[in-house]
């Protein structure tokens, strides 16, 4: 999907790269970064959802702040 969001996005900026020069990769990254972002937030907030329904306790290295 992410791959595919890329892709499409350089096609649907196809006149910001013909009439300025433009790295093509900062577009398609940007896209993929956008995506990628969602897919964490989403993931983080289903996790603190689940849970206390399976009976976890939050701590701190929950955060990756643990060594």
């Amino acid at each position: 999907m992410n791959v595919t969001a890329g892709a499409s996005s350089l096609v649907n900026s196809i006149n910001l790269v013909t009439e300025v020069y433009f790295p093509r990769r900062a577009i398609t990254s940007a896209a993929v970064e956008a995506a990628l972002t969602d897919l964490s937030i989403a993931t983080t907030l289903m996790l603190m959802v689940i849970m206390p329904i399976y009976g976890v306790q939050y701590h701190r290295c929950l955060l990756m702040l643990c060594r």
